[in-house]
């Protein structure tokens, strides 16, 4: 009895498996739906006038948005986002709320704008981070500039030079220690645009842009008596950079347009070099074949040996660079405040 009773028993369990490994039927699969949220390259179109290179949009409802032009200049839009099934509105900085209709599938997103561009972008994992598409720059000492203009800025060796815009009367000579006025040069120039020419003799020209003009004038550093007046380079120049050699890098403003001019024979002045931007360059400094140039915010080294190109794309976190020059070991911006503080003369970790 107890030997059929244990053999009715394994019956029963192997029915039970045998049951269990015929079924199958599996539970359905989880449904995968896409969404906008990653990270995305674009692969064609513009949107409101931008070939955004890449769109990084996260879960907190915020989004990166990164820009290169042909000449290699990089800039970065945030902004916040809200969206539908089919609809997504950012507000993006200056361009204030955008709405967008899109279209998405797991790996690919088009967009539309309100003027019927179409810009269409893959999914990607690879995409730089806004760390490294624009390098942070540390801030080593900085102090309130004398006053509050966007201008550019030079270096005399021991001094920061600072122009005071459109009150025209002077020039400051800041210390680069205290940040008091040193002292000043007097000028009837709107110098948004002051340099020290880099030429080794002992009464060096220091170069003064003025209000919309066409032109720069230079003046002696000893006796701030005008030596001459430069060749008409596009209005409103709004930085300056001298290079060795008795020329000077000059940028129009309105025509976004750098022209590299050649001053020895003062007389006879030539243009040797045309470049066209399409951006407006602020302040600038050369130094080793590489011109150092503020834009849109943002620092800019850009190799100018033979054609142009820039290498690379600087910032300081939390402000806005119009100045730029060196001391003999590091860089200098005169730069705005992105939280309305006064203006700031900032000495940062950017060395040769």
């Amino acid at each position: 009895m107890k030997t059929l009773l244990k053999m009715a028993g394994m019956l029963v369990l192997l029915l039970t498996l045998g049951c269990g490994n015929n079924d199958d039927t599996t539970p359905p699969e989880m449904e995968i739906t896409a969404s906008i949220i990653g990270d995305w390259q674009r692969t064609s179109g513009s949107l409101i006038g931008v070939q955004w290179e890449y769109l990084l949009i996260k879960p907190d409802n915020t989004m990166n948005l990164f820009f290169q032009d042909d000449n290699g200049f990089r800039d970065e839009n945030t902004g916040n986002y809200t969206a539908t099934d089919n609809q997504v509105t950012v507000e993006i900085g200056f361009f204030g709320s955008v709405l967008l209709n899109y279209t998405l599938t797991d790996s690919t997103l088009e967009l539309l704008d309100s003027s019927g561009n179409v810009s269409t972008y893959n999914r990607v994992t690879n995409a730089p981070s806004s760390d490294t598409w624009i390098q942070k720059l540390t801030i080593i000492s900085q102090g309130d500039a004398p006053w509050d203009e966007t201008a550019d800025i030079a270096f005399n060796g021991t001094q920061i030079l600072l122009g005071n815009g459109y009150a025209a009367d002077n020039i400051g000579l800041i210390n680069p220690e205290t940040f008091a006025l040193d002292g000043v040069i007097i000028t009837t120039q709107s110098a948004f645009a002051v340099e020290v020419e880099k030429f080794d003799v002992p009464d060096k020209y220091i170069f003064q842009s003025n209000n919309g003009s066409t032109q720069f004038k230079a003046y002696t550093e000893n006796t701030n008596t005008e030596a001459f007046t430069s060749l008409e380079l596009g209005p409103w120049i709004y930085g300056l950079a001298s290079k060795e050699g008795l020329t000077v890098w000059a940028s129009s403003g309105n025509e976004e347009t750098l022209y590299l001019l050649d001053y020895n024979n003062e007389s006879a002045q030539i243009i040797t070099r045309t470049i066209p931007l399409d951006r407006r360059v602020d302040g600038m400094d050369y130094q080793n074949d590489l011109l150092y140039v503020c834009s849109q915010g943002n620092i800019y080294i850009c190799d100018v040996s033979s054609s142009f190109e820039v290498l690379e794309t600087l910032t300081v976190e939390g402000y806005r660079a119009y100045g730029i020059a060196f001391d003999g070991t590091n860089f200098w911006i005169n730069a705005s405040s992105n939280n309305g503080d006064p203006n700031q003369l900032i000495k940062t970790s950017l060395t040769l």
